[in-house]
């Protein structure tokens, strides 16, 4: 596995992960629905055996889950049977704290009914868009001469 420094921004349940700092556009987004965090403990550094690299994962839950059998389930799960969709480390205990804070209420957010209604109600918006947008073009290739 490759490991490589990426930069993160966590927004209403949208995970997106940028190549460098100055990217404007995310070179990947992750809607966190059905999703969970774990943490993977640590990895002592390979170069340097005195540092290690706190670890934690999001992965998909499986379709069987719901959230209140959730963590049973977790538990009579092998470590084969949770594939992660992405895997992060920092040297900062802190930050992994944090950042597992933070995600799991974005997991737990995406999963409610409030995200659900949301994510209609912008779906339904930018398909009101997309059709004034056409509609407008539309009428201005008409009217020209």
């Amino acid at each position: 596995t490759k490991w490589d420094l990426r930069y993160v921004s966590l927004n209403g349940g949208v995970l997106s992960y940028y190549r460098e700092h100055s990217d404007y556009a995310p070179r990947y987004e992750l809607t966190l629905v059905r999703c969970a965090v774990r943490d993977d403990g640590y990895k002592v550094h390979s170069r340097n055996p005195k540092e290690s690299f706190h670890v934690f994962s999001i992965y998909q839950r499986s379709s069987m889950d719901d959230y209140d059998s959730q963590q049973h389930h977790q538990q009579q799960q092998s470590e084969h049977d949770i594939v992660p969709l992405l895997r992060f480390s920092t040297t900062s205990l802190a930050e992994k704290n944090t950042w597992l804070q933070f995600l799991s209420q974005a997991c737990a957010y995406c999963d409610s009914e409030d995200f659900f209604h949301k994510q209609h109600r912008d779906n339904n918006n930018n398909n009101n868009n997309n059709d004034l947008r056409r509609s407008s073009t539309n009428l201005r290739q008409f009217l020209q001469p």
